[in-house]
């Protein structure tokens, strides 16, 4: 019976810094390791509006696509705007391929 090891990037608290996000992706890509994201890609705090709310979740979701490597997301408290319930926007990066 063969052994598989995955190499696996756990982060989480990212809060929209995109410096941080950029080093996730390339670090995971030169290393062969998924991503695991738990939580928290947003940051609400420079959320005036739910069109501030929406410019992250675009660049996030390019982000997404952009990552070559296998990539899981957890939605957190920092990822839903006030005037939403949940998460939805992430559905749009499991039609994209990311878990």
């Amino acid at each position: 019976r063969r052994l598989c090891v995955t190499k696996l990037l756990i982060v989480s608290d990212l809060h929209y810094n995109r410096p941080t996000f950029e080093w996730v992706r390339m670090t995971a890509k030169a290393k062969g390791m998924a991503v695991a994201i738990v939580g928290d890609l947003m940051d609400m705090c420079r959320c005036d509006s739910a069109a501030d709310a929406k410019e992250q979740q675009t660049w996030l979701l390019d982000w997404m696509r952009r990552c070559t490597v296998p990539l899981f997301v957890v939605s957190g408290n920092h990822d839903v705007y006030p005037s939403v319930e949940s998460a939805e926007w992430l559905q749009e990066a499991r039609r994209d391929g990311v878990w």
